[in-house]
C-alpha cells in the first residue's frame, strides 16, 4: 500500500531552532521540503564528507595495491618541494579519528608526489647509466664545451675530443664531445642537472620515505571501519545542516519549515509539538502538490523495495502500489530469461556464500536473489534445462512429459502469450475494481475484451493448431465500442478528446504489448543455444586428452560465465520493461514519484 500522508507546517522560536531540529530528527517521521542551499555550513560539511571519502579511497587503494596515477612532468623548481616532503614527519595511527583522516589524506598526497619523483629519478638514472659516473659540477670547472650524444657506430660526431662508452637499449653508442666550441650533434643528450651519486642517493631517500608512508597507510587500514562510521556521521551532519539552512525566517523571532509525514504519525508529532511549544498546521495534501511516496507492501513482498531503489523507480503518491504483482511476475520473468536450473543453482550458491560472508549486510537483497534463483531452478527443472546439456543424454526422469511439452516451440510461445495477457488483464481488472461504480470501469472491461480478442488473433497466426474463434471479431468490435463510449465523461471531451482520437492506435498497440512477452521465449531460447554451442565447442576438441581437459574446462567456464552475464543484462532490459512499461502502461502507472525519506538517523553521542 501507499501510506496516506499529511502536510505539516511547523513554526518555532529562532533560539529553539537547533533543538527543534534535533527533536524532529529523533522522531524520524518528517520528510522535509527543501530548497537548494549553498550556505557556508552546508559547504563545510560537504568538504568534511569529501575528506573522509578520500581517506577511505586511499586506504582501499593501498589494500588492493593500486598504483598511483603517473605524473609525466617534473619541474626544476620542484626539488625544494620534494625536499620538504622528505623532511615531513611520519604520522602514527595512535590519534583521534578526525586527525587520522587528515593524516591519511596528507600521506596519500605525499605518496603520489614521491612516487612520481621516484619514477623521475629512476628514469634519469637509467638514461645516464651508459655514460658512467658523471658530475656536471666538475664539467663546469673545465671551462670547455662538453656535450653528450647517442649515435650509430658509423655516424659518430667529429670534434676535438670524442669518447664513446656503453650502448643504449636500441644499440646506439653513448659518448661525449669535448672542445672549445660546441659542435652540431644529430642526437644530443642534455647534461644531467646532478651527479650520478646525487641521483643514486636521492633515489634511496625517496624510496625509503615512500616505504615509510605506505607502512603508515597499511597500519591505518585497521581503523578503516571507524573512518566509515565518521563518514556516515558526517552525512547525517550534512543532512542536519541542509535542513537547518532550509528553515525560513518569519520576522525576527520565528522560523518555520514544512514537509510531509505519514498520517499514522500525526499524533506523535502533535505530542512533540505540545511538549516543545511548536506551532503546527497539519492538512491533507493539495491536488498537484509534490507528495513523497511511502511504500509499505506486505512483509513477505517487502524485499522488492530494494529492487525499486536500485532501479530508481517510485510510483507517484496518487498512483497504486504494484509491489506484489511486480515481485511475482519479475520472479517468473527472471526464471524464464535465465532459463537454466544449473545457472539458478550457481546463483543460489553464490547468494548463500555471500550471505555467510556478510552476515551484517541488509537481508532484503539476499532474499530477492534467493527467490529469483529458486524460481530459476524450478523453471529449469520444468523445461529440463541443465547447463545446456541436450535432453537426449539426460536421465529419463529429468526429460519428463512437461519438459517435452515446453520443448515444442508453439507451446512455449503460446505460454508466453498467455502469461502476457494474464499480466495485462490483471492491470485492467485492478483498474475496474478501483473505478467501480464509476462508468469508466466499463471502459476497463472493454480493454479486457480487446486483450482477449488480440490474444486469439496472435495465437491464431503464430501458434500451430490454434484457431481463433469465429466470434472473435465481434468481441473486438464490441469491446472497442465499450471503450469509446465509457472512457471519457461528457465534460472531459473538450480537454481530453484527443485520447478518443488515439483509441484506434492504442487498440492496435495492445497487440504489440502481448507480442512483447514473446521476448521471454526468444531470450531464454538464445541462452540455451549459447550454452549448447559452448558445450559442443568444448567436447569436440580434437587433441590429446592431457591437453584437451584443461582447455575444455576453460572453454566451458568462459562460455557459461559469459552466458550467465548476458542473462543478467537481459533481466535488466526485458524483465524490468515488461513490468514498468507494458504492465504499468495498462495500469496507468507513470513511476513519476519520489521516495519518502524522513529526516532521521541521529548522530551518535547526541
Amino acid at each position: 500500500m501507499i501510506v496516506p500522508m499529511k502536510h505539516l507546517s511547523l513554526v518555532c522560536l529562532v533560539q529553539d531552532k537547533t533543538e527543534a531540529l534535533r527533536r524532529l530528527r529523533e522522531l524520524g517521521v518528517l520528510h522535509v521540503e527543501l530548497d537548494a542551499t549553498d550556505i557556508e555550513a552546508v559547504r563545510e560539511t560537504t568538504v568534511l564528507i569529501e575528506e573522509a571519502e578520500r581517506a577511505i579511497r586511499i586506504l582501499t587503494a593501498v589494500e588492493k595495491h593500486v598504483p598511483p596515477p603517473r605524473v609525466e612532468t617534473r619541474l626544476v623548481s620542484q626539488e625544494a618541494h620534494i625536499e620538504g616532503l622528505l623532511s615531513s614527519p611520519i604520522p602514527t595511527i595512535d590519534t583521534d579519528a578526525e586527525t587520522l583522516i587528515r593524516d591519511i589524506n596528507r600521506s596519500g598526497t605525499i605518496c603520489v608526489e614521491l612516487i612520481a619523483e621516484l619514477r623521475y629519478l629512476r628514469d634519469e638514472i637509467a638514461r645516464y647509466k651508459p655514460f658512467g659516473a658523471f658530475d656536471p659540477a666538475q664539467v663546469a670547472e673545465l671551462g670547455l664545451s662538453v656535450q653528450l650524444f647517442t649515435a650509430e657506430v658509423d655516424k659518430l660526431p667529429k670534434g676535438e675530443i670524442v669518447r664513446t662508452f656503453g650502448e643504449t637499449a636500441d644499440g646506439k653508442r653513448c659518448g661525449v664531445v669535448i672542445g672549445h666550441e660546441p659542435v652540431e650533434l644529430e642526437s644530443p643528450v642534455p647534461l644531467p642537472r646532478h651527479s650520478t651519486e646525487w641521483f643514486a642517493a636521492s633515489e634511496k631517500r625517496v624510496s625509503d620515505r615512500v616505504a615509510e608512508q605506505v607502512r603508515f597507510l597499511t597500519q591505518a587500514e585497521s581503523r578503516k571501519a571507524e573512518i566509515a562510521e565518521i563518514l556516515e556521521e558526517r552525512h547525517h551532519l550534512q543532512d542536519f545542516a541542509v535542513v537547518a539552512a532550509g528553515m525560513k525566517d518569519h520576522g525576527e523571532h520565528l522560523v518555520w519549515l514544512s514537509g510531509f509525514l505519514p498520517a499514522e504519525s500525526v499524533e506523535v508529532l502533535r505530542s512533540a509539538a505540545a511538549a516543545n511549544a511548536w506551532a503546527v498546521l497539519i492538512r491533507d495534501p493539495k491536488p498537484g502538490e509534490a507528495v513523497p511516496t511511502y511504500l509499505r507492501p506486505p512483509k513477505f513482498f517487502a524485499p522488492i523495495l530494494t529492487l525499486f531503489k536500485a532501479l530508481g523507480i517510485t510510483p507517484a503518491y496518487t498512483e497504486t502500489d504494484i509491489s506484489v504483482p511486480f515481485y511475482i511476475f519479475f520472479s517468473i520473468f527472471f526464471a524464464m530469461l535465465v532459463g537454466d536450473a544449473g545457472y539458478g543453482a550457481v546463483i543460489l550458491a553464490l547468494a548463500l556464500y555471500a550471505r555467510r560472508k556478510m552476515p551484517k549486510a541488509p537481508k532484503a537483497p539476499f532474499t530477492l536473489i534467493t527467490v529469483f534463483s529458486v524460481c530459476t531452478i524450478l523453471w529449469g527443472i520444468l523445461t529440463a534445462t541443465y547447463f545446456g546439456i541436450p535432453v537426449t543424454v539426460l536421465p529419463a526422469v529429468l526429460n519428463h512429459k512437461g519438459a517435452r511439452w515446453f520443448a515444442d516451440q508453439s507451446n512455449i510461445m503460446q505460454f508466453c502469450f498467455t502469461l502476457g495477457v494474464l499480466h495485462l488483464m490483471l492491470a485492467r481488472v485492478w483498474n475496474t475494481i478501483q473505478l467501480w461504480p464509476d462508468t469508466k470501469a466499463l471502459a476497463q472491461v472493454g480493454w479486457m475484451g480487446v486483450l482477449a480478442a488480440m490474444y486469439n488473433i496472435i495465437c491464431g497466426i503464430v501458434v500451430q493448431g490454434y484457431h481463433s474463434p469465429s466470434w472473435n471479431i465481434w468481441l473486438l468490435l464490441g469491446s472497442s465500442a465499450m471503450i469509446a463510449v465509457f472512457m471519457l465523461k461528457k465534460d472531459e471531451l473538450k480537454t481530453n478528446g484527443v485520447d478518443l482520437g488515439m483509441l484506434p492506435l492504442n487498440i492496435i498497440s495492445s497487440m504489440g504489448d502481448i507480442i512483447s512477452y514473446v521476448r521471454l521465449f526468444a531470450v531464454g531460447m538464445a541462452s540455451v543455444k549459447v550454452a549448447e554451442n559452448f558445450n559442443i565447442m568444448a567436447t569436440s576438441l580434437d587433441m590429446p586428452m592431457w591437453g584437451k581437459i584443461p582447455l575444455m574446462i576453460l572453454i566451458l567456464l568462459f562460455g557459461h560465465v559469459l552466458n550467465l552475464a548476458m542473462g543478467g543484462l537481459s533481466i535488466l532490459v526485458h524483465a524490468v520493461r515488461l513490468n514498468t512499461l507494458e504492465f504499468s502502461g495498462a495500469k496507468g502507472l507513470s513511476w513519476a514519484g519520489f521516495a519518502y525519506k524522513p529526516f532521521s538517523n541521529p548522530i551518535k553521542g547526541e
